[in-house]
């Protein structure tokens, strides 16, 4: 395989995993954002369900932090033709 076409499977397989992670956050979130309607529509106490809200917002925290490191990892892949380029002239 050449260079450019390892270059493009990655950028697709990135491109997925970062939608992925934000059709999750998506759901996800909206899913939090539903608990508090739902406990009050049950006409349940405030404290219940306090297990399934930090569940919730746990899952919402890790995928903000899982979306985070793939912006990371974007940007170093970006910027390998650039380190290649420095790194050829310098000889």
């Amino acid at each position: 395989m050449s260079r450019q076409s390892v270059g493009e499977a990655l950028a697709a397989r990135l491109y997925a995993a970062e939608a992925a992670v934000d059709a999750a956050l998506i759901a996800t979130a909206g899913l939090a954002a539903d608990l508090p309607a739902a406990r009050a529509g049950a006409l349940l106490s405030a404290v219940t369900g306090q297990k399934a809200f930090d569940g919730a917002a746990g899952a919402v925290s890790a995928l903000v932090s899982a979306r985070h490191h793939l912006g990371q990892t974007h940007a170093t892949l970006a910027a390998l033709p650039t380190e290649h380029c420095r790194h050829l002239c310098a000889r």
